[in-house]
């Protein structure tokens, strides 16, 4: 499971689960990586939520 950050969810706001797809993107003898630097550093694999 992925912590959560930013507002708790809202009691009243309906939500549903959505897919995520993530990638190993390798280029030679590298990786292509994200960098989020808030609230705590912290290195990614490149992603996010499918709609």
């Amino acid at each position: 499971m992925t912590m959560r950050f930013g507002s708790p969810p809202r009691a009243e706001q309906q939500y549903r689960l959505r897919p995520g797809a993530y990638a190993i993107l390798p280029r030679g003898d590298d990786l292509l990586l994200t960098n989020q630097a808030e609230p705590w550093p912290e290195i990614q694999l490149p992603g996010g939520g499918i709609a």
